[in-house]
């Protein structure tokens, strides 16, 4: 058995920590678990072997595939996930007449990107999907749980058994799926606040944008016309002595004034 270290972090500026950059580093206790387990081999190379170099050229997924669900709400998230995924594929098959790679079907979206990237490049490799693994409240095994304080732990234990009742009164009949029960109605009423929240935050964030753009714009305006004016003008250099603006100097700040202006002015 060969069982690849998924704790990689994908080093991509226009796409920050895609892959699972967040997760708690626990590399011993992995072993120790894989060991249990019958592996045999243990491939975990660190970001340097994977990334040698800037990571110019990446696996785009489809965008019906990968800009929907979560890649909705992380763009380029998908990009990194299959980047960093073949680039695995390459280093554990290289040479192989063909292969099996195992993911959980925790992260769902993930397996049907990758089996597709598979198909499209025609890879000898069998992506098997395994079950999700759960505690005894039905919450979803991740290193990442360790996180969640005790509060949190139980609302998302909760927000678990709802979904698997709704999904189960699904599958019997629509007609009979339940309403939303008193605990249902409250995660629904927490989740509608910390959409408000995030909107609210939004809107002052973008507000505070504004007016320092506003705030640019009218004292590059001022500057711009002081120096028009031919008023007699200086400022402290590097060194800290002061310089009074020679024609160069003026032309120069008259140039980045109007550069201000036609960034923040608009």
């Amino acid at each position: 058995m060969i069982a690849s270290d998924e704790r990689v972090r994908v080093v991509d500026p226009e796409v920050p920590d895609v892959v699972i950059a967040d997760h708690p580093r626990t590399f011993d206790r992995d072993c120790t678990l894989l060991r249990d387990a019958g592996c045999d081999i243990l491939f975990a190379p660190d970001e340097a072997a994977l990334y040698p170099e800037p990571q110019t050229y990446k696996v785009h997924p489809a965008t019906d595939l990968g800009d929907i669900l979560e890649g909705h709400f992380r763009p380029g998230f998908f990009v990194g996930v299959s980047t960093v995924v073949m680039k695995l594929f390459s280093c554990v098959f290289a040479g192989m007449p063909a292969g099996v790679a195992a993911f959980g079907k925790k992260d769902y979206q993930q397996v049907m990107v990758v089996r597709r990237m598979v198909q499209q490049f025609a890879l000898p490799i069998d992506i098997l999907a395994g079950e999700t693994q759960r505690a005894s409240d039905g919450l979803a095994l991740s290193s990442r749980n360790a996180y969640l304080s005790d509060a949190e732990r139980l609302e998302a234990a909760q927000l678990s058994q709802a979904l698997q009742a709704l999904g189960a009164a699904a599958k019997t009949s629509a007609a009979s799926a339940p309403k939303l029960s008193g605990k249902d109605a409250e995660l629904e009423a927490k989740k509608k606040k910390a959409d408000e929240e995030e909107a609210a935050k939004k809107k002052a964030e973008e507000e505070k944008a504004a007016k320092a753009k506003a705030e640019n714009c009218e004292r590059a305006k001022t500057g711009l016309a002081t120096l028009q004016l031919g008023v007699r003008m200086s400022a402290v250099n590097a060194q800290g002595e002061r310089e009074v603006f020679d024609d160069a100097k003026r032309a120069s700040e008259t140039k980045r004034a109007q550069e201000v202006i036609d960034a923040s002015c608009k």
